[in-house]
């Protein structure tokens, strides 16, 4: 059982129907209930948020403070240097906008930085997967493609989203393809992204004590640093990563934590960056390896994506997906996790303290993200195989020496994923006449309600997952009673195609 050093005697403890509505992440509370191990769901009932900051009314930006401002009675007082509650709140807003943006254009630039390192031949171990897309991508800018090489249309694909970052006047190159009219708009309002690193350090400075003081102006720059984000950074990352590793079409793939095998060497990847899962999807189709997980007693290599990485996987390739954000600690607690491998984003310091209960290997591999209570293996792209081989010899270890009970949800939701611009645009016409005009003539007809993206993330302070699925059936206009219809024809569907 978990060691004792590690146990946490949970004083508020919520039913888990009030926690999740994911049958599989509660049975694993209760399990770490059970074995006295603390998730991110006990801190939450436990920790009361702080009401100052919560209303976002605390201003801690320089050594005079930090200041705090009642949000019942907003302009009773302010800051020391005059701060008024509407500035305080816009620049904490602004903070974390410009930490929001960063997270994206860092990644973004990482991203950038392998393609170039691709294109001029210096990392052999990926390569570029879907050359159309690349054409695609640089006629969007304005690059020329006829007749070009590719080799000279993606150094010159480079050079143009390089100005994304290094640029500090004029329009970033993917304001080319944003609609004319909203262009015209931005434009009025002075919001057209200039360089995403000019935005974020803009938005900073303007946030500092004695610079921007007025709410309305320091929103702007928020606005600006947010479109930066989107037709930046996240941009840019989105196409490169479609380029080297090819463009999501629809495919069939499991998810829950059902995916976990018990015969098999159980590893999860969890993280932001593709290069790190694709290496480690070559890692587990190795021959060697697969090989040395049977010598161990295994049946096979079981990969299975977390968060992020995990869902842009499930798309690219059809790896299972076990799980969001919230359910992270939880599956570490079927006791088959064999390892579980990190890179950058949305990880929680506390998978180290569960990790260490269930005795799973948790491996940072970023050098922008270690865990203090984890070993760090660097994934480096020049040789990315010597890190991802590393921690599937030691998944097999840990799954020679399981000494912990396995116990796995047996819940696994398929689904298609993987619906790309791309794959929809050749769904609607086809390889000659793909285009966005059916859907579109529908929706202006009113035969089609419109299209919703439901994005985002899980907060262990919310019921996970409710406001997701509570949104998406508000708008389809879904009630249970027409629910329960929609799952009866589903399931006979199933029956008849079987």
């Amino acid at each position: 059982m978990p060691k004792e050093t590690n146990k946490t005697v949970v004083s508020k403890i919520l039913d888990t129907k009030d926690i999740t509505i994911c049958d599989a992440t509660a049975q694993m509370i209760t399990k770490a209930r059970k074995d006295g191990v603390e998730l991110c769901f006990d801190r939450a009932a436990n920790m009361k948020p702080c009401p100052i900051g919560a209303d976002s009314a605390c201003c801690k930006h320089c050594s005079m403070g930090p200041c705090r401002l009642n949000a019942r009675d907003p302009y009773g007082k302010v800051g020391i240097c005059g701060a008024t509650i509407d500035t305080i709140m816009a620049r904490n807003f602004g903070r974390m906008v410009a930490a929001g943006a960063a997270a994206h254009t860092d990644h973004g630039m990482a991203m950038l930085d392998l393609f170039r390192e691709v294109v001029n031949g210096h990392i052999t171990d990926f390569e570029i997967k879907d050359p159309q897309k690349l054409i695609d991508v640089a006629a969007s800018i304005d690059i020329d493609v006829e007749g070009r090489s590719l080799e000279d249309v993606a150094n010159d694909l480079y050079a143009e989203l390089e100005r994304t970052y290094t640029q500090v006047e004029g329009e970033i190159p993917f304001a080319k393809r944003v609609p004319e009219k909203t262009l015209e708009t931005w434009r009025k309002l002075g919001i057209v992204p200039r360089g995403a690193m000019r935005e974020i350090m803009e938005l900073m400075h303007r946030t500092h004590i004695g610079v921007d003081q007025h709410y309305e102006n320091i929103t702007k720059q928020c606005n600006r640093t947010a479109l930066a984000d989107g037709w930046g950074g996240s941009m840019v990352s989105t196409e490169i990563s479609d380029i080297l590793y090819g463009t999501p079409s629809p495919v069939v793939a499991e998810v829950n934590m059902g995916v976990l095998k018990e015969n098999m060497v159980n590893i999860i990847i969890h993280g932001h960056e593709p290069n790190l899962f694709e290496s480690v999807i070559a890692s587990v189709n190795s021959p060697t390896l697969v090989e040395a997980a049977k010598a161990a007693g295994a049946d096979g290599i079981n990969l299975v994506g977390m968060c992020c990485s995990g869902a842009e996987m499930m798309s690219r390739h059809g790896i299972p997906h076990a799980g969001n954000f919230t359910s992270s600690e939880a599956i570490l607690c079927t006791g088959a996790v064999d390892a579980m491998g990190v890179d950058i984003q949305c990880i929680k310091q506390g998978l180290a303290k569960v990790a260490e209960c269930y005795k799973t290997p948790l491996f940072t591999t970023n050098t922008r993200c270690h865990i203090e209570g984890a070993a760090h293996i660097e994934f480096i792209e020049h040789d990315p195989r010597a890190c991802t081989d590393e921690i599937v010899i030691k998944a097999i270890t840990r799954f020679k020496s399981r000494s912990l009970p396995v116990e796995i949800p047996q819940i696994v939701n398929p689904g298609v994923h993987g619906f790309s611009y791309e794959s929809i645009n050749y769904m609607l016409g086809g390889s000659f006449r793909g285009s966005y005009t059916p859907l579109n003539e529908n929706i202006i007809n009113g035969r089609i309600r419109g299209v919703a993206g439901v994005v985002g993330c899980t907060n262990p302070r919310v019921k996970q997952d409710y406001v997701h699925i509570d949104k998406k059936r508000k708008a389809l206009g879904i009630d249970k009673a027409r629910e329960r219809v929609l799952v009866a024809m589903a399931d006979r569907r199933d029956i008849e195609a079987a």
